[in-house]
């Protein structure tokens, strides 16, 4: 996903709406795909504006609370939103779900994962970052 989100880049394109339900995945061999372009954005010198779009959950914090970006959000903030796409994956829950946006904010500068001791390494390495 990360390839994925990367490319974008590379094509001045800003997904807005990275989630669990817009990320496919082939089991055999594992392959993810990236899906559902609907409110994708252009980049214009790495920002890519400032309308709220996307799932409230995922959203990243300057693209909740403008004054942290006025001139718009990055890549940055589909970054963050695979994040929180692996975290809830890979424990089958979302941090942030039931709350609302100032809520988010506010959980959102003092959340650390905790990771079940039963993921792999490897994955508990990847949440993190």
């Amino acid at each position: 996903m990360v390839d994925a989100l990367s490319f974008l880049k590379t094509k001045y394109i800003l997904h807005r709406d990275v989630k669990p339900s817009n990320i496919l995945i082939n089991q055999n061999p594992i392959i993810f795909k990236l899906c559902d372009f609907g409110i994708c954005g252009r980049l214009i010198n790495s920002v890519a504006g400032t309308m709220m779009k996307g799932t409230g959950i995922y959203l990243a914090p300057e693209r909740i609370d403008k004054e942290r970006s006025p001139q718009g959000y990055g890549i940055q903030s589909d970054m963050w939103a695979l994040g929180l796409s692996t975290y809830e994956i890979a424990t089958n829950e979302h941090p942030f779900r039931g709350l609302d946006a100032i809520p988010i904010l506010a959980k959102a500068e003092t959340w650390v994962p905790q990771l079940p001791s039963s993921l792999s390494s490897e994955l508990q390495d990847l949440v993190a970052w």
